[in-house]
């Protein structure tokens, strides 16, 4: 009797914000039944479009609120202190100066005192400028040859508090932004200084005439300027103070205007190790790092030639290029060919992947600018010495004083020392682990080869019933997109491993934007929208020549390719008439390189245009070395393709030239596709591997999408979801579909697919509808989908969290009254941030009118009119010395009619616009006789929720009254089940999710059908019951009774149930 081998295989499509799941039967190696599927949906772990690369870490926001509001609690505290000191040693006149209103009464009161003293004395200086605006650089700058009085040296110390100039710290991460920007503009203005003749900042700053020159303030300075002009006014004013300006006072106001903490250890932010559990990883700057990686780069680095053929570099090669690699901070290839002395025209295939060139010894290049050829003296340990002091110390003058003291620089070399930035940033791997697989490294067997000879593998050792935590199983993981995928896929699996038993096999597929990082997301979207720009060119150019406005995907392929071999047919030299291209019966065939049946390579880097007759009966099943080498049109059709213009050109050209050798790398697209090795995918797998231990490489297998885009053609399963033939990604259950296609990914389906393309090839002459001659997986495979799916219930991750924003960034005047006793409040905002609604909204009405008028000369255009400060409005002065001069317009006041709320208490307090609603509590309000009269809803914002929670009350307030009963409460992302018409009379129950909640009569849930997949932008609005399976239902409130409104809760794997709130 034979054996029958039954198993089951799990198919995991895995997105930035779906799991798609599907677990099928197979039986002796054959695909027998869909045993279940479905989606799981849920926000990604970054805020923002993630497949655009315009996504940005959760909470960053409010890290960055939270840093600025520290920012100013220190710079308070920092300024009051200073207050205080001075206040105590008879600088500056008694007072309350621990609260800032009393301290700013103090301060005004004094300014109008000192401004009156000298304005009587004469000594203003220049009639337009005012004293009292530049009253502190006036007694900053007097303070250098004039005795002042200890209130008027207090209030030019208390001045230089207030804004003390930059300091560079070494390790702050931004030294790229400070020397592109700050450091410039810093070193222009000490330029400036020199120029002028000036001292001080102070001095410099009080001749500025900010009326007819550029504004005091919004300068960058520098710390030392601030810290120098104290020392040159303390200096100044000791001897008019001898009993007053001690050395103890002098290093206790210092302290107060000049201390800066030091930066919080970022330690425990530093991911684990790839390969060497417990480890960190190691910094990028130390010696090892950079060893490691200038191995990885030159045991990976080939040689390509004009010809195609390609080689690694030998022995000898290899270790010149680590030699120069050492001695400076990149190596261009340009330099790797010279230095090697290969011929003209190689290139690298580093180069062809978009590299510039190679990085170097970055550290010891650093270095070496400073110590010279006593760098290379040194001992390994003592270079390690080093490199470990210029990462620690923070202070720059602290480390030049230690280049001077312990390793012996001369002055000028410790200032360079003391300004050296290392690289920032952190390795993969720890330096145990780098250790270990440098010296398989050094002789000159690639990392990936070296890793698995060190550590035989990374699978986990253990065998687990049900996958454990993400940050637990894979704690080197930080990346936020790929932690909260995996965290819903847990617990996917976990629930079908609970139901069904262990899959016997896993079968994985990545969606792209998983696999690439933010920069390459940003330039693959940026790629796309000038493509699209190209191909709405191409399709005008398309209608203008055959008249027809119906223009196909395929009709712009082939304008494209028509542009890049310049209407020529690289096979006959034929020139190609662009309207023949779009014929029905056109000659022109889009024809693969490499024929597609030998590597099912469908990208546009694989097509060109060949005539068809030369397509079918010469080329055929060829590559275009194995067809013409040998005819006599070789050379001709080489120098064709030499001729090709375009991004793909060159990669073009090489599969023209491939040899039978290189062939290898696409006739080995089975291997390929059902391996994808990106960082994301090996996570996925290393993951899962802990359901199956030592076994999980040859368990689960993570694939590419090509071969899944092929397989949903060749079976129909787009038909599953829409008759166009064509994905439907409005819908969540297409991540359904694509499981069930990835879950029969496996050899001997990408060997169907490669057989049906040669068979249509030889019966055609092309390959184009191969698909069709893929059988399905097993008898009525189309109709178990069909069925499958439609029982799919979209599982929706729900979030109890209170979080978001409470409250708009804009802090509000308190509520006014107009005279019509209408509520308002004031808000100022910067011209440069306007919008073209803003200007109505102006308070006064002269500046109204004149910056409507400006924006109206500038074409009513706001980044014309208020993008340059330099350009902004003017308004002219009525009165005082300075009538008649006009003053730019950079802020104006704005009036709106908003309902702000305080927050914050004594002079901490400001008036917000609160925004976001957390959730609404539905009750049931019943009259006298017991008898339901209407549902009511209680909407409350984020902002009430935050404060219940604070006060340790429940964030849901489910206490009513004889006549209210509470029933439940909603929040986005709880689902709903409402009752449907249909269209014979009939009902059925449909389930929505809640995608937010408003204020409005009892309050209005915004609903979409669960399985919407549209962002809710995209979804058109109403509250017609009859529409709402396609639109954002609006319901209010008392409208669920009539539709029976029951809140349920979802499963991961799809299954219904009461929420029983």
């Amino acid at each position: 009797m034979d054996t029958v081998d039954k198993y089951s295989v799990l198919g995991l499509d895995l997105g930035s914000n779906s799991v798609g799941w599907a677990l099928l039967e197979y039986t002796n190696g054959q695909p027998t039944g869909l045993t279940d599927c479905g989606v799981r949906v849920f926000d990604a772990g970054t805020e923002g479009d993630v497949e655009s690369g315009k996504d940005t870490a959760r909470g960053v926001e409010r890290r960055e609120a939270r840093q600025r509001r520290r920012q100013c609690e220190r710079r308070g505290r920092r300024i009051e202190n200073l207050a205080c000191l001075l206040s105590r040693n008879g600088l500056l006149p008694k007072g309350a100066m621990r609260k800032p209103e009393e301290r700013n009464r103090l301060l005004q009161a004094l300014d109008r005192d000192i401004y009156t003293k000298y304005r009587e004395a004469g000594q203003p200086g220049k009639a337009t400028v005012s004293v009292l605006d530049q009253l502190p650089y006036f007694l900053r700058c007097r303070a250098l040859d004039h005795p002042l009085d200890p209130h008027e040296l207090g209030r030019a110390l208390y001045h230089l508090a207030q804004r003390r100039g930059y300091l560079s710290n070494r390790k702050s991460g931004k030294q790229d932004e400070d020397k592109g920007t700050v450091e410039p503009a810093i070193n222009e203005l000490r330029e400036r200084m020199a120029a002028g003749g000036v001292r001080t900042l102070g001095e410099f700053l009080s001749r500025v005439d900010p009326v007819n020159e550029r504004r005091i303030r919004h300068r960058c300075t520098a710390r030392d300027m601030y810290l120098d002009e104290f020392e040159a006014i303390w200096e100044a004013q000791r001897p008019h103070h001898r009993g007053l300006l001690s050395d103890a006072l002098k290093k206790q106001i210092a302290d107060a205007i000049f201390h800066q903490r030091p930066l919080k250890s970022q330690k425990g932010l530093i991911g684990g190790c790839d390969l060497v559990p417990g480890k960190k990883r190691a910094p990028k700057a130390l010696l090892i790092s950079q060893r490691f990686r200038m191995l990885q780069k030159v045991n990976d680095l080939e040689v390509i030639y004009s010809d195609e053929s390609h080689r690694h570099l030998t022995g000898e090669e290899r270790a010149r290029v680590l030699e120069e690699m050492e001695q400076h901070a990149k190596l261009t290839f340009k330099g790797i060919a010279r230095l090697l002395k290969l011929p003209k025209g190689v290139e690298f295939n580093f180069e062809r992947g978009g590299e510039k060139d190679l990085p170097g010894n970055k550290t010891a290049a650093a270095l070496r600018a400073v110590f010279g050829d006593r760098w290379d003296s040194f001992s390994r340990e003592q270079q390690d010495a080093v490199v470990g002091e210029v990462m620690g110390i923070e202070k720059a003058e602290t480390l030049e004083r230690r280049g001077r003291d312990a390793w012996d620089l001369d002055h000028e070399a410790a200032a360079a020392f003391g300004k050296v930035h290392l690289e920032s940033g952190y390795m993969a791997l720890s330096r145990e682990a780098m250790r270990t697989v440098l010296p398989l490294m050094e002789q000159g067997i690639p990392y990936a080869t070296a890793r698995d000879q060190a550590f035989e593998g990374n699978w986990a050792r253990n065998v687990l019933d049900h996958l454990p935590g993400v940050s637990e199983a894979c704690n080197t993981i930080r990346n936020p997109v790929v932690m909260r995928t995996l965290t819903e896929t847990r617990r996917v699996v976990n629930a079908i491993i609970r139901k069904y038993g262990k899959p016997d096999c896993v079968r994985i597929e990545l969606a792209r934007e998983m696999k690439k990082s933010r920069e390459d997301r940003r330039k693959m979207t940026a790629d796309n929208q000038k493509r699209r720009k190209a191909n709405d060119a191409l399709r005008q150019k398309i209608i203008d020549t055959t008249g027809d406005p119906r223009v196909t995907g395929r009709d712009i392929l082939k304008a494209r390719l028509w542009e890049e071999c310049r209407g020529t047919c690289p096979y006959t030299q034929k020139t190609i008439p662009f309207h023949e291209l779009f014929r029905h019966d056109s000659p022109w065939d889009i024809e693969h390189i490499i024929p597609f049946s030998r590597c099912l390579d469908d990208s546009y880097f694989n097509k060109t245009l060949c005539y068809h007759e030369e397509n079918r009966n010469v080329k055929q099943n060829r590559t275009p070395r194995e067809a013409y080498e040998h005819s006599g049109r070789w050379d001709d059709l080489l120098a064709c393709v030499a001729r090709f213009e375009g991004d793909a050109a060159r990669e073009k050209l090489r599969r023209f030239q491939m040899k039978a050798d290189d062939l290898l790398e696409f006739e080995a697209f089975s291997a390929r596709q059902l391996n994808d090795t990106k960082f994301a995918s090996r996570e996925a797998q290393r993951y899962l591997s802990w359901l199956y231990g030592p076994e999980a490489q040859s368990r689960i297998q993570v694939s590419r999408g090509q071969i899944t885009s092929y397989l949903r053609g060749a079976w129909r399963l787009n038909s599953i979801l829409g008759d166009g033939g064509e994905k439907e990604r409005a819908d969540h259950r297409h991540h359904a579909v694509d499981a069930i296609a990835i879950a029969l990914t496996d050899r001997a389906t990408v060997k169907a697919l490669s057989d049906a393309a040669a068979s249509q090839f030889r019966e055609r002459g092309r390959t184009h509808g191969f698909e069709k001659r893929v059988t399905e997986p097993w008898s009525g495979f189309l109709e178990d989908v069909q069925r499958a799916i439609d029982r799919v219930v979209v599982s929706h991750r729900p979030s109890r969290k209170v979080s978001g924003s409470f409250h708009d960034d804009t802090i509000y005047s308190p509520p006014r009254t107009d005279r019509e006793g209408k509520p308002y409040v004031m808000v100022r905002k910067p011209l440069d941030k306007f919008k073209a609604t803003d200007i109505q909204n102006i308070a006064d009405p002269t500046v109204r009118d004149i910056v409507w008028q400006h924006f109206r000369d500038h074409g009513e255009d706001p980044r014309a009119a208020f993008s340059n400060p330099a350009n902004h409005p003017r308004i002219p002065i009525k009165d005082g010395p300075r009538a008649g001069q006009t003053i730019p317009i950079h802020k104006v006041r704005l009036k709106y009619t908003r309902d702000v709320i305080p927050i914050g208490h004594g002079p901490s307090e400001r008036y917000v616009w609160t925004r976001g609603n957390s959730h609404i509590e539905i009750f049931e309000v019943r009259d006298k006789d017991g008898n339901v009269k209407k549902w009511e809803g209680r909407v409350v914002t984020l902002l009430d929720a935050y404060q219940r929670r604070k006060q340790r009350q429940p964030i849901v307030n489910r206490h009513g009254d004889d006549n209210r009963r509470f029933l439940f409460s909603l929040t986005q992302g709880d689902i709903v089940e409402l009752d449907v018409e249909l269209g014979n009379g009939d009902t059925a129950r449909e389930l929505y999710l809640v995608r937010g909640v408003a204020f409005h009569a009892g309050g209005i849930l915004q609903c979409t059908h669960v399985l919407d997949a549209r962002k809710k932008k995209d979804i058109p609005m109403t509250s017609s019951a009859e529409e709402r399976t396609r639109f954002l239902y609006r319901p209010v409130v008392n409208s669920l009774n009539r539709l029976n409104c029951r809140k349920v809760s979802v499963s991961p794997l799809g299954e219904v149930y009461p929420a029983n709130d």
